[in-house]
């Protein structure tokens, strides 16, 4: 979504709209699978006109393309608290076609919230705090929570999602409200880390190839990596590049079980994978 000028509501628009395929959404829909995508908030400050034109236009979204709803990815949730009201509000009140077995329904909200930043003694002093989370939750269907980029955050290498944080965050939220643990679905990502830079799956096969590392296991982050020394080479711009240490970090069967198995021990609704292509096939067995 981009807001171009200010108090004129002709400049909210929503981009992607092209992309959206219809015959696949009908396949899906027809194999009982919610198609919900996600909205990314790309707009600055709207005024009261504007907000209610947006609203507006991502219900005809909706209404267009057959989706079951939206997932809304917001920059501030403290400055958009009012206008994901209006819209899960409005989300709801639309009655959608059946979906596989699923008979009538109504559209559903979703959110996307970063994860606490805790210090001593546990107090929040950066992310969501446990006041946003309270009020997104009472209204979206779920929330998913960003439980992944711990190390590359902090500027290191090191788990990209240790088990024990992913828990503590859930834990940090849910402490005056256990039963809003039933809102999150726990960020689990298919990607990994080498030396703060992204890694898919297709990646982390070729350096297993290449370099046939042996493989360690972090018992506090509860994932596996390995270290590898890339070789002086000649980059892009004919410029000799000397060695390089790496460490990568990158999720695997164990480390993907683990999580899934505490998603039932913590009581949550289940798990948001970011991002589903980037990881291995056999991730896909474990769900």
């Amino acid at each position: 979504m981009q807001d171009v000028a200010p108090n004129e509501v002709s400049h909210v628009s929503i981009t992607g709209e092209h992309e959206v395929n219809a015959t696949w959404v009908s396949h899906m829909r027809s194999a009982g699978v919610l198609v919900v995508p996600r909205v990314v908030w790309e707009a600055g400050h709207l005024s009261a006109a504007q907000q209610l034109e947006s609203v507006n236009q991502l219900a005809t979204l909706v209404r267009r393309h057959s989706l079951d709803g939206l997932v809304l990815e917001l920059p501030n949730i403290r400055a958009y608290t009012d206008w994901l009201s209006r819209l899960c509000s409005r989300l709801h009140s639309i009655q959608l076609p059946p979906v596989g077995s699923l008979s009538l329904h109504n559209g559903l909200c979703l959110a996307v919230l970063r994860p606490p930043v805790t210090g001593e003694g546990g107090r929040i002093i950066g992310g969501t705090t446990v006041q946003e989370f309270q009020e997104v939750a009472d209204l979206v269907d779920r929330i998913s929570l960003m439980t992944y980029d711990f190390s590359v955050s902090n500027g290191r290498a090191g788990p990209n999602a240790p088990l024990v944080w992913m828990q503590h965050c859930v834990e940090v939220l849910t402490q005056q409200e256990p039963n809003l643990r039933q809102k999150i679905l726990l960020g689990m990502p298919f990607y990994g880390y080498d030396v703060g830079q992204p890694l898919v799956g297709s990646s982390y096969l070729d350096l297993l190839k290449t370099y046939k590392p042996q493989l360690q296991w972090d018992k506090r982050g509860q994932e596996h990596s390995f270290a590898y020394r890339r070789l002086p080479f000649v980059n892009s711009e004919g410029s000799l590049v000397s060695e390089e240490d790496h460490i990568v970090y990158f999720p695997t069967l164990l480390s993907q079980s683990l999580r899934m198995n505490a998603t039932v021990s913590m009581g949550v609704a289940g798990v948001s994978i970011w991002e589903a292509g980037q990881g291995l096939p056999y991730f896909w067995d474990i769900l």
